[in-house]
């Protein structure tokens, strides 16, 4: 579920070459951009979350700690985690792509 790999190609996102084609940004945070993406082998829709480790900073050790709580997780209600990239400055938290807006929205 967790695969390293060191960054240094022209994509801004080059672990995630032949895995997923990213499009839109749906969302965006403090730390972390959210693109919709699709796995290019099986068409199906996602979301990737990427974090900069950088601007992480002391929060780093809380978002290893929710990707933990993420694997284990699972409920109709929860997106589900499906894959964990790490490279040396960016950590992409692929999930199960949940249309309908943000739940502070409800």
């Amino acid at each position: 579920l967790l695969q390293e790999m060191p960054e240094g190609s022209k994509n801004a996102h080059p672990i995630l070459d032949g895995l997923y084609e990213l499009h839109d940004t749906v969302g965006t945070g403090g730390f972390a951009k959210v693109k919709l993406a699709t796995h290019i082998l099986s068409g199906m829709k996602v979301a990737v979350k990427i974090m900069d480790k950088r601007q992480l900073g002391e929060d780093l050790p809380r978002i290893r700690l929710e990707i933990a709580a993420m694997k284990v997780l699972c409920h109709q209600n929860i997106c589900k985690l499906l894959q964990v990239l790490e490279t040396d400055t960016k950590i992409y938290m692929v999930l199960e792509y949940c249309p309908g807006g943000e739940l502070f929205d409800y």
